[in-house]
């Protein structure tokens, strides 16, 4: 379907009706919809979900203040930092798919694990804000989401172990 119009040099124009459908859509309708998407939804999501578990070969690193600190690695921060895009795409059934797999427990295992790795702090923040403030949630998806979790039983366990420190020169420092 096509439409005629003229415009300021008298010229006779096709626009095509298609383009201004698309361009009247967001921005984030059209990525959701663009077979890419729906690759890495149908394809790619369940990869990322178990590379979460895979610890890089040098997982270990030694830190003034604790003896052998286990490393979340690149490629598994990668794969949250992807995952977070997908959050972010506005398509449910994307989310959907997400919330089919283990991600999110996953990640906040990760974080609880990996409390001094700022960049994962980041991600997580982000994905929770995403889903926990988005209005087209509904709030029982939202506390599906925290029970799934279990944030309200590990959190208290969390912060029980993760109280103060003190350095051999006694300084102290909270984790």
């Amino acid at each position: 379907n096509a439409q005629t119009f003229m415009d300021d040099n008298d010229e006779v124009v096709m626009e095509d009706d298609e383009n201004k459908d698309s361009e009247s859509r967001s921005i984030e309708e059209q990525v959701a919809k663009h077979h890419l998407v729906t690759f890495l939804k149908e394809q790619i999501v369940d990869h990322l979900v178990e590379q979460l578990d895979k610890a890089p070969e040098t997982a270990i690193l030694d830190f003034q203040y604790a003896d052998k600190q286990y490393v979340l690695g690149k490629k598994r921060l990668a794969c949250v930092n992807l995952m977070e895009s997908l959050v972010e795409l506005d398509d449910s059934s994307m989310r959907a798919k997400i919330m089919e797999t283990r991600f999110y427990e996953q990640l906040f295992d990760l974080f609880l694990e990996f409390r001094f790795n700022t960049f994962l702090q980041l991600h997580l923040d982000n994905i929770f804000h995403r889903i926990l403030k988005d209005q087209n949630t509904t709030n029982e998806q939202k506390v599906a989401f925290l029970e799934k979790l279990q944030i309200f039983t590990k959190l208290p366990a969390f912060w029980k172990d993760n109280q103060q420190f003190a350095y051999p020169s006694s300084r102290e420092f909270r984790h």
